[in-house]
């Protein structure tokens, strides 16, 4: 009976996983609307710009090596002191 329970659990955030997935999925392949700009002109270099597809991402990416990196040693200390 506790399989079937944890059966059921599993299968309800799956579902809830999946629906979200679709509703993601539909929205981002809606036909774009005619009044939004189509050109593939470059990107104009100007601060927001710079900002926005530059210095955030890399920001993002150095954050996130940090992280990991700073996790990864609380793990390691914590197996060395549970040693």
């Amino acid at each position: 009976m506790e399989k079937l329970i944890h059966l059921y659990g599993t299968l309800k955030n799956r579902l809830l996983a999946f629906m979200v997935f679709l509703f993601t999925v539909v929205g981002t392949t809606a036909q774009t609307p005619t009044h939004y700009p189509t050109g593939t002109d470059p990107v104009r270099f100007n601060l927001v710009n710079i900002l926005l597809f530059i210095v955030f991402p890399v920001l993002l990416v150095v954050a996130w090596i940090w992280i990991r990196r700073s996790a990864r040693k609380k793990d390691e200390e914590q197996d060395k002191s549970g040693e």
